[in-house]
C-alpha cells in the first residue's frame, strides 16, 4: 500500500501538482516508516513549497537509511543556496533594496516557482512598486496553497487598503488583530484607513450640502494621511477639484485634476473635469486633448461625446478672429450696440488719424478692415449666427476678401464717397489723408477705380 502511495506521488511531482503529491507521499511513509523513496518525495515537496525547514528533516531522514543517496545530497545543496537566496531578499526587503529583493525571489521561483516564501516576499515587492494587480495574483496563488498564512492575509490586506477598498481592508486588519493584537503595522494602517474614511465622508457631506470651502476642509484633511494612498488620493483631489470649480478657483481646479491624474492616468472623470477647468480658462487646445482622452476611456459616454464637441467648435473659434472682442462688445451685444461699437472703433481706427509713418498708416488699415468685417458679419443675422455656431464663414458672400477702401467707412456715415472736402463724415469731418479728386465714379472700366494718394505727416 505505502509503494501505491509514493507511485502516485511520483506521477503527480511529475505533473507539477506538488500539494496532491505531499499528501500521497506523507501517506507512503506513515504507512512504512522505512519507505526511503517516499521521504525522498516528502522532501522534493516540501522544497517545491519553500518550506526548506520540513524539506531539510525529510531528506536528511533519507540519508539515516542510505547515507550516500547522491540524489539527496545534490537536493540538500540546493535547499541551501535557495534557502541563502530568500534571506537575501528579505534582507534586502528590510532594508529597502525592493530591486534586489525582487531579484532574489524570483531568482528562487524559477527554480522552485510554488516556493510560498519566494511567492509572497514578490508580492510584498509589487505592493512598494505599486503594482497591487500583480501583488493579487501571487498572493491568491499562496493563499490556494495554505489558507491560514497569516503573512500573506496581512500583505493582502494591505493590497485592499492601498487599492483604495478600505471597508474591506479594515475588516481584514480587525481580523488578523484577533490573531496578533500587539501587530504596530496592522494598527497604524487600520488607523490610516478609518481616518480617510471619515474625513472623506465629511467632505462628500459637505459638497452635497454646497458647503465648498467646509469640503475642500475635509478633502485636505483627508489628503494629508497617507500620501502614498494614490487610489483614494486621487478621487479626493478630483473631488476637491470639483468644490474649487463650483467657487470658480479654476487654476487650483486645476491643479487638483493634474494631480489625480498623476495619482491615475485611467481616471476618466478627473480628465473630463479637467477639459471643463481648460474650457473656464480658454485653453481650448487641452480641454479637445482632454476630452479626447475621456472618449478613449469611456467611447459611448454622451456627456464626453457633447463635451468634445463643444470644445472642438470652441477651439475652432479660439483659431479665428473673434469680432466681439474686435468692436470690444459682448456676444450679447444689441443691432444698437454693434452700430454704435462699429462707430467708435472706426473712429478711432481710421487710418488718415495713424498716418504719422508708413507702418503706423498699415496698421491701422489692417485693424480698420477688421472692424469694417466684425461690423458686415455681426449686423448680419444669419453670418452672426453661423459665427456664434462656430460654422466656418469663408463661404459667406459678403465675408472675407478685398482690402480696404475708404468707401467702407464713408458708405457706413452716409457720405459719397467723393467731394464736398468731408470725405464723407457728418459735419464734414476730414482727416487731411485722402485727395478725393482722383475718385472719378464712372470713368474707366466698369466698378473700376485709382487708388487714392496717402499722405503721411502733415
Amino acid at each position: 500500500m505505502a509503494a501505491y502511495y509514493g507511485n502516485r506521488a511520483a506521477a503527480f511531482i511529475a505533473l507539477g501538482k506538488f500539494r496532491e503529491a505531499l499528501s500521497d507521499s506523507l501517506e507512503s511513509v506513515r504507512l512504512d516508516p522505512k519507505f526511503v523513496k517516499g521521504h525522498m518525495r516528502v522532501g522534493k515537496c516540501y522544497l517545491q513549497r519553500g518550506e526548506y525547514e520540513r524539506a531539510e528533516a525529510a531528506y536528511k531522514k533519507t540519508l539515516e537509511f542510505e547515507p550516500s543517496n547522491a540524489q539527496v545530497k545534490a537536493d540538500l545543496e540546493q535547499l541551501q543556496k535557495l534557502k541563502g537566496s530568500i534571506a537575501s531578499g528579505q534582507s534586502a526587503l528590510a532594508s529597502g533594496e525592493v530591486d534586489k529583493a525582487m531579484l532574489a525571489f524570483t531568482r528562487v521561483l524559477m527554480t522552485t516557482p510554488d516556493a510560498v516564501g519566494a511567492k509572497r516576499g514578490c508580492a510584498a515587492c509589487h505592493i512598494l512598486k505599486k503594482n497591487y494587480v500583480k501583488a493579487t495574483e501571487l498572493l491568491r496563488d499562496v493563499l490556494s496553497q495554505d489558507p491560514e498564512d497569516e503573512e500573506a492575509h496581512l500583505l493582502r490586506a494591505e493590497t485592499l487598503y492601498y487599492t483604495g477598498v478600505l471597508e474591506s481592508a479594515v475588516k481584514m486588519f480587525l481580523n488578523l488583530l484577533e490573531l496578533d493584537p500587539d501587530n504596530k503595522k496592522i494598527r497604524v494602517l487600520l488607523k490610516k484607513a478609518r481616518e480617510v474614511m471619515k474625513a472623506k465622508h465629511a467632505g462628500d457631506a459637505a459638497f452635497r450640502a454646497q458647503a465648498y470651502n467646509d469640503a475642500i476642509t475635509a478633502y485636505s484633511n483627508a489628503l494629508a494621511i497617507d500620501p502614498e494612498l494614490d487610489a483614494v488620493n486621487s478621487k479626493i483631489y478630483c473631488n476637491r477639484a470639483a468644490c474649487y470649480s463650483s467657487l470658480q478657483q479654476w487654476q487650483d481646479a486645476l491643479t487638483d485634476c493634474n494631480q489625480a491624474l498623476i495619482m491615475d492616468d485611467k481616471y476618466t472623470r478627473a480628465y473630463i473635469r479637467r477639459a471643463k477647468c481648460h474650457a473656464a480658462l480658454e485653453s481650448h487646445q487641452e480641454a479637445v486633448y482632454d476630452w479626447n482622452k475621456a472618449k478613449e476611456l469611456d467611447p459611448e459616454n454622451k456627456e464626453i461625446l457633447t463635451g468634445l464637441r463643444d470644445a472642438q467648435r470652441a477651439l475652432k473659434k479660439a483659431e479665428r478672429k473673434d469680432w466681439y472682442k474686435i468692436l470690444e462688445i459682448s456676444p450679447n451685444a444689441t443691432d444698437a450696440d454693434i452700430k454704435r461699437a462699429y462707430r467708435l472703433q472706426a473712429l478711432k481706427w481710421h487710418p488718415d488719424k495713424h498716418n504719422e509713418t508708413p507702418e503706423a498708416y498699415a496698421a491701422a488699415e489692417a485693424k480698420f478692415k477688421d472692424i469694417t468685417e466684425a461690423n458686415t458679419v455681426l449686423s448680419d443675422p444669419k453670418a452672426r449666427m453661423r459665427f456664434d455656431n462656430g460654422e466656418d464663414l469663408e463661404d459667406t458672400p459678403q465675408f472675407g476678401g478685398g482690402g480696404f477702401t475708404p468707401d467702407m467707412f464713408a458708405s457706413f456715415f452716409g457720405g459719397g464717397g467723393g467731394g464736398g472736402g468731408g470725405g464723407g463724415f457728418p459735419g464734414g469731418f476730414h482727416f487731411g489723408g485722402y485727395d478725393d479728386s482722383e475718385y472719378s465714379h464712372g470713368h474707366g472700366h466698369s466698378g473700376s477705380r485709382p487708388k487714392a494718394k496717402r499722405r503721411y505727416g502733415n
